[in-house]
C-alpha cells in the first residue's frame, strides 16, 4: 500500500498554532496592563545581586575596561 492512498490528517495543526498564538497574545496584555512595584524590583534585584556576590555595575564597567585593555595588548604581542 502507498502512502498516497493514506494521507496524514494534519488539520489539528491550525487549531493548535492558533491557540498557541492567542496564548502567547493574552500573556503580552496582561504584562502591558500589569503595574510594576518599582521599590520591590530593586529590593529584589539587591537581594539577587548579594547573594549571586554582588556584582554591582562599576564592577562589571571596570572588568569590561581591563578585558578591553588586555585583548589590545595581547593584539600588539602578536603583530611583534
Amino acid at each position: 500500500m502507498s502512502d498516497e492512498s493514506n494521507p496524514i490528517n494534519e488539520d489539528w495543526l491550525i487549531t493548535y498554532a492558533d491557540a498557541i498564538t492567542l496564548l502567547m497574545a493574552f500573556f503580552v496584555m496582561l504584562l502591558t496592563f500589569a503595574e510594576y512595584d518599582i521599590p520591590a524590583f530593586e529590593e529584589a534585584a539587591a537581594a539577587i545581586a548579594n547573594a549571586v556576590g554582588n556584582r554591582n555595575e562599576t564592577s562589571l564597567h571596570r572588568n569590561f575596561r581591563l578585558s578591553c585593555k588586555m585583548s589590545s595588548i595581547i593584539w600588539r604581542l602578536i603583530r611583534l
